[in-house]
């Protein structure tokens, strides 16, 4: 019996660890990685390729809007990182990291 509950406390430590970890995780490494995401997108991109390597990397954009501005983020940080990105038309001008770290 003394087995058993040993074994149930080990478990149960073992999983509430694996869940702060995952909860953790995305605040330390959210900002290194959305600024070398956004680091990497070149000028002249179009859309669809920024859209496609936003699905890729596991972010959302939300845009452009009438003035070619978009913000992409990464919900896992609740946007707490961000890449503020500029388009003209179907193509990428600028993208900058802006992170709240």
């Amino acid at each position: 019996m003394f087995k058993r509950k040993n074994l149930a406390l080990t478990i149960g430590a073992l999983l509430f660890a694996g869940v702060l970890w995952f909860a953790v995780w995305p605040f330390i490494t959210g900002g290194r990685d959305m600024q070398a995401w956004c680091l990497a997108q070149r000028p002249g991109a179009t859309l669809a390729e920024v859209r496609n390597s936003v699905q890729r990397q596991g972010y959302r954009i939300t845009g452009p809007d009438k003035d070619g501005r978009a913000l992409i983020h990464d919900p896992r940080s609740f946007g707490r990182f961000l890449c503020a990105a500029q388009f003209a038309g179907e193509r990428l001008l600028s993208a900058r990291y802006q992170g709240n770290d």
